[in-house]
């Protein structure tokens, strides 16, 4: 009798083992929570406003604008450092994507000015890359090896601009579109606003979803 107690014993605690190892191994599995991150707040010194949605790259450096109670400004981030952009002759800079090598895209004022323009900023100068002909426009993306892609903002089409040269993406048919990313091989998605179908564009060529 206690030789088969025992033995019952022994099984029970084999099986409670393995149940153990199975929760263990299921628990695992599971996505960590919120607990198991580190949130920092990333507003500069004495700022009232920040938004960081805009970008950040693979090195972790973080693009954002905000209101520092005067004016707008852009602004990037990195391991506790904050970086003020400004530029004399543009009152607001607003970052929308950054790459690898820090280049960011997005859209600003000039001085003086409510239009919004399509600008890059590199290296410390911000440049104005508006197509010839529009009034306003935003970059919207930027792809390791400098592709840009952006939108006009009246009547809506998309654009890239590659090497000095800017192709307007709009596949065959349609009157507007947007584009939205760009990935380092050049593929751009886009969609149409009127009925929000979907395209990819590389080397000339459309693909079209939905």
């Amino acid at each position: 009798m206690e030789a088969m107690m025992k033995s019952n014993l022994s099984s029970d605690i084999r099986i409670t083992a393995f149940l153990v190892a199975i929760i263990g191994l299921f628990f695992a599995t599971l996505p960590l929570s919120a607990a198991d991150y580190t949130y920092t707040e990333i507003i500069p010194p004495n700022w009232l406003w920040s938004s960081c949605r805009a970008a950040i790259n693979d090195s972790g450096v973080v693009a954002g604008w905000g209101y520092d109670g005067t004016s707008w400004k852009a602004f990037t981030y990195y391991q506790g450092t904050y970086q003020i952009i400004t530029q004399a002759g543009w009152n607001a800079i607003y970052p929308l994507s950054m790459n690898n090598n820090g280049t960011i895209v997005g859209e600003a004022q000039p001085a003086g000015s409510l239009a919004f323009r399509a600008v890059i900023y590199s290296e410390g100068v911000l440049t104005d890359l508006t197509p010839t002909g529009v009034s306003q426009a935003r970059l919207v993306d930027i792809n390791d090896n400098g592709d840009m892609i952006g939108n006009t903002y009246t009547d809506p089409i998309g654009f890239l601009y590659s090497d000095g040269v800017y192709t307007q993406l709009l596949p065959p048919g349609w009157t507007g579109s947007i584009v939205h990313a760009i990935s380092n091989d050049g593929t751009v998605i886009g969609r149409n606003l009127a009925n929000n179908k979907q395209f990819l564009y590389k080397n000339g060529t459309y693909i079209h979803y939905n």
